[in-house]
């Protein structure tokens, strides 16, 4: 009876954890969410500096159009959409030309193409180099996934080209010290990162990796970690039914 009376104890939480609790659920979602409330849609506010952006595959199953928060819910209810996190200098296109003549519920008047959008294989539903969904339905535990702060694309923690996920930097918990990750590509494209110090790149084991301010980069692997520019961590395994 008494180990009985220990086990309900042990379920207890108090009002302020509840409350904590409550707050960090609430923080998620924001984040996933941008902060919007999903009440209207976002297109009169232009190429957003950042924005909640999910892709309708049952409208465009090509993957080259986004649609806001709140036309995902009032005008995509039902139908197969991809969350896609926020995205920078976006605008909605629920009901462009890319719809198939079906206009927006909340915002008809739209011009028939955002031409400043930039799209990539996340839009389809695939992320990372490996070009897999997430979550993905073929393995029993999803491996933790990284933005680049800079493409936007989501990278599995196995699939950086580190020997190790090991090498990645973690605190006591487990979780990443570092607040933003560029991808090899990206790197690549962005000859500017060459001017860093050497601290911030993470180090190749290869000898015939070329030489980066004193540092060593391996062009087949993870370029570098910084720690500014945007914030991205992991993906959330909050979906579209976060915002309902």
């Amino acid at each position: 009876m008494a180990d009985a009376f220990e086990d309900e104890a042990e379920q207890t939480v108090t009002i302020d954890e509840y409350i904590e609790e409550l707050e960090a659920e609430e923080l998620e979602a924001d984040l996933v969410l941008g902060g919007d409330e999903g009440k209207e849609c976002t297109y009169p506010r232009g190429y957003m500096k950042r924005q909640a952006i999910f892709s309708c595959l049952t409208c465009v199953p090509g993957g080259t159009a986004g649609v806001c928060t709140a036309c995902s819910l009032s005008c995509h209810d039902g139908h197969e959409v991809v969350e896609l996190w926020t995205k920078r200098k976006f605008c909605c296109d629920c009901g462009n030309s890319k719809f198939g003549g079906v206009l927006c519920k909340l915002c008809p008047d739209k011009e028939t193409e955002n031409s400043e959008n930039s799209y990539n294989h996340n839009f389809r539903g695939s992320y990372c180099t490996c070009g897999r969904p997430y979550p993905d339905p073929d393995v029993k535990e999803q491996i933790e996934m990284i933005q680049c702060c800079i493409c936007e694309d989501w990278f599995h923690e196995n699939h950086l080209g580190l020997n190790s996920s090991d090498e990645i930097p973690r605190d006591e918990d487990g979780e990443p010290l570092y607040e933003d990750f560029i991808c090899q590509q990206c790197a690549i494209t962005c000859s500017f990162l060459k001017l860093y110090p050497a601290y911030i790149w993470t180090m190749s084991k290869q000898n015939n990796a070329p030489s980066v301010s004193g540092g060593s980069w391996d062009t087949d692997s993870m370029a570098s970690i910084l720690n500014h520019i945007s914030h991205a961590k992991e993906c959330s395994s909050l979906r579209h039914q976060v915002s309902r």
